[in-house]
């Protein structure tokens, strides 16, 4: 989901937003600032920072510990370069 084009919180319950974030599965939500108060407590961000033209840098959080290990898990698919 792509929140870049909206301009206010309003137009989230307009797409239906919420009803997305009920479904099973993971939703994947591209420049969610606008949303972040919607968020479920246990969501999963993923901060991509361009660190060069060929190079990315990833930072995972979460505001849930219990999802510690689903971000430990997610390292083994890093690779780290040269």
């Amino acid at each position: 989901m792509d929140l870049y084009r909206l301009k206010e919180e309003e137009e989230l319950y307009d797409i239906g937003f919420e009803e997305y974030l009920e479904r099973d599965g993971a939703v994947i939500i591209e420049w969610p600032e606008l949303a972040l108060n919607l968020m479920p407590s246990d969501a999963i961000f993923i901060n991509i920072e361009v660190s060069s033209k060929d190079s990315r840098i990833f930072y995972i959080s979460s505001r849930e510990k219990k999802n510690n290990n689903i971000i430990e898990g997610l390292t083994k698919y890093v690779d780290y370069g040269d």
